[in-house]
Protein backbone atom coordinates (compact mmCIF):
# COMPACT_ATOMS: atom_id res chain seq x y z
CA UNK A 1 0.00 0.00 0.00
CA UNK A 2 1.05 3.49 -0.87
CA UNK A 3 0.38 6.70 0.42
CA UNK A 4 -0.89 10.07 -1.65
CA UNK A 5 -1.10 13.73 0.39
CA UNK A 6 -2.61 16.24 -1.42
CA UNK A 7 -2.46 19.87 -0.92
CA UNK A 8 -5.60 21.73 0.99
CA UNK A 9 -6.78 23.36 -1.35
CA UNK A 10 -7.84 20.04 -2.96
CA UNK A 11 -9.22 18.72 0.88
CA UNK A 12 -13.00 20.11 -0.67
CA UNK A 13 -12.94 17.12 -3.02
CA UNK A 14 -11.92 14.72 -0.18
CA UNK A 15 -14.39 15.41 2.29
CA UNK A 16 -11.35 16.99 4.35
CA UNK A 17 -9.03 13.91 3.86
CA UNK A 18 -5.60 14.79 2.63
CA UNK A 19 -3.81 11.43 3.08
CA UNK A 20 -5.44 8.22 1.36
CA UNK A 21 -3.76 5.03 0.80
CA UNK A 22 -4.08 3.22 -2.15
CA UNK A 23 -3.27 0.25 -4.00
CA UNK A 24 -0.87 -0.79 -6.55
CA UNK A 25 2.24 -2.29 -7.50
CA UNK A 26 2.99 0.75 -10.13
CA UNK A 27 2.46 4.65 -9.97
CA UNK A 28 -0.03 4.26 -12.25
CA UNK A 29 -2.22 1.88 -10.72
CA UNK A 30 -1.66 3.66 -7.45
CA UNK A 31 -3.41 6.88 -9.15
CA UNK A 32 -5.82 4.59 -10.75
CA UNK A 33 -7.23 3.62 -7.07
CA UNK A 34 -6.94 7.18 -6.59
CA UNK A 35 -9.14 8.45 -9.36
CA UNK A 36 -11.46 5.02 -7.89
CA UNK A 37 -11.63 6.52 -4.62
CA UNK A 38 -11.85 9.87 -5.82
CA UNK A 39 -13.44 10.62 -8.84
CA UNK A 40 -14.04 13.97 -8.40
CA UNK A 41 -10.01 14.82 -8.37
CA UNK A 42 -9.60 13.75 -12.06
CA UNK A 43 -10.49 16.91 -13.54
CA UNK A 44 -8.36 18.82 -11.24
CA UNK A 45 -5.47 16.70 -11.74
CA UNK A 46 -5.65 16.07 -15.77
CA UNK A 47 -6.86 17.68 -18.24
CA UNK A 48 -8.74 16.45 -21.28
CA UNK A 49 -5.92 14.58 -22.97
CA UNK A 50 -5.02 13.20 -19.72
CA UNK A 51 -1.59 15.19 -19.07
CA UNK A 52 -1.07 16.70 -15.79
CA UNK A 53 -2.08 19.73 -15.93
CA UNK A 54 0.72 22.64 -15.73
CA UNK A 55 -0.02 23.62 -12.19
CA UNK A 56 0.09 19.99 -10.88
CA UNK A 57 3.29 18.14 -9.50
CA UNK A 58 3.61 14.91 -8.44
CA UNK A 59 6.20 13.82 -6.37
CA UNK A 60 6.81 9.80 -5.45
CA UNK A 61 8.81 9.63 -2.68
CA UNK A 62 10.62 13.35 -3.44
CA UNK A 63 10.97 12.52 -6.86
CA UNK A 64 9.06 14.93 -9.59
CA UNK A 65 7.81 13.24 -12.17
CA UNK A 66 7.39 15.25 -14.93
CA UNK A 67 10.94 15.96 -14.68
CA UNK A 68 11.42 12.32 -15.08
CA UNK A 69 13.69 10.77 -17.93
CA UNK A 70 11.99 7.55 -17.29
CA UNK A 71 8.59 6.05 -16.74
CA UNK A 72 8.19 5.87 -12.84
CA UNK A 73 7.45 1.91 -12.77
CA UNK A 74 7.25 0.04 -9.92
CA UNK A 75 6.09 1.02 -6.21
CA UNK A 76 7.63 0.52 -2.98
CA UNK A 77 5.03 -1.10 -0.85
CA UNK A 78 5.80 2.34 1.56
CA UNK A 79 6.38 5.07 -1.47
CA UNK A 80 4.71 8.33 -0.86
CA UNK A 81 3.07 10.24 -3.73
CA UNK A 82 2.68 13.93 -2.93
CA UNK A 83 0.39 16.07 -4.88
CA UNK A 84 0.61 19.69 -5.12
CA UNK A 85 -0.56 22.29 -6.87
CA UNK A 86 1.08 25.89 -7.59
CA UNK A 87 -1.20 29.01 -6.01
CA UNK A 88 -0.41 32.52 -7.12
CA UNK A 89 -2.11 35.38 -7.67
CA UNK A 90 -2.65 37.60 -3.71
CA UNK A 91 -1.48 40.94 -2.85
CA UNK A 92 1.46 42.30 -1.46
CA UNK A 93 2.24 45.19 0.42
CA UNK A 94 6.07 45.33 -0.96
CA UNK A 95 6.85 47.90 -3.55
Amino acid sequence: MATVTLPRILAVVTGDVRTITVSGSTVQDALDDLIAQYPQLRVHLWDESGAWRPHVICLVNGRNLRWASEEPGDLEPDALLTILQAVSGGFSTLR
